[in-house]
């Protein structure tokens, strides 16, 4: 099976999952027991100049990621118009839980991902005119430590040429977590550094952007 329908073949799967799983998971405050489930949902942001790091902000009023975010492409295919890509990602941060975008005392650490992504482009011009991606948690440290959820995230072009890029998912942490808690709303400095794309593998003429 080619990468392309490898790829996409996952991606469609995990999406479903993600479409029946998050209705499926308790809320954090009907959890009750050894996890705590939150429901989030918020933007990422990416960092000028700096190809494959973003910010990550929750929606106000609503929990979610706040915080850094890096992405490392491990593969990547070009069948015009899509783009497909996979690779890994890190947050560090936290979960902002009451949407007020600070993270005092709030469950603070690290979370890997992997990812699928999915991108249509024009095929004159090799704009995005559509994307989509998902991820799941793999791993995490500090109060992220065994957690586990999925992110699903949704680009969408905007009038300006920019691309608005959305997030939502559940992210439920364990009971058994490392210590690990933000006590005001300065995050340190994130170390993410990561690696550029793989050349040989990058089949786009102009390497779209990814959510």
């Amino acid at each position: 099976m080619s990468l392309v329908r490898r790829t996409a073949v996952v991606a469609a799967l995990a999406l479903a999952c993600t479409t029946v799983g998050v209705g499926l998971i308790p809320s954090a405050e009907g959890a009750g027991g050894a996890a705590r489930s939150y429901r989030v949902q918020g933007i990422q942001i990416p960092v000028a100049d700096s190809p494959g790091l973003s910010t990550m902000q929750p929606d106000a009023g609503h929990a979610g990621l706040m915080g850094h975010w890096a992405t490392t492409m491990t593969a990547s295919h070009f069948s015009s118009p899509w783009y497909f890509e996979i690779g890994t990602e890190k947050f560090v941060g936290c979960l902002d839980r009451n949407g007020d975008q600070h993270c005092t005392n709030d469950p603070a650490g690290s979370i890997s991902f992997t990812y699928a992504s999915w991108v249509k482009l024009d095929p004159t011009t090799y704009a995005e005119l559509a994307g989509g991606c998902v991820h799941p948690i793999t791993a995490g440290t500090g109060a992220f430590r065994q957690a586990h959820g999925l992110l699903t995230m949704r680009d969408t072009p905007r009038a300006d040429g920019t691309i608005l890029t959305t997030y939502r998912g559940t992210v439920t942490l364990s009971a058994r977590a490392g210590a690990g808690t933000q006590p005001d709303s300065t995050l340190p400095e994130s170390s993410l550094a990561p690696a550029g794309a793989n050349a040989a593998d990058a089949a786009a003429p102009v390497h779209p952007r990814v959510c």
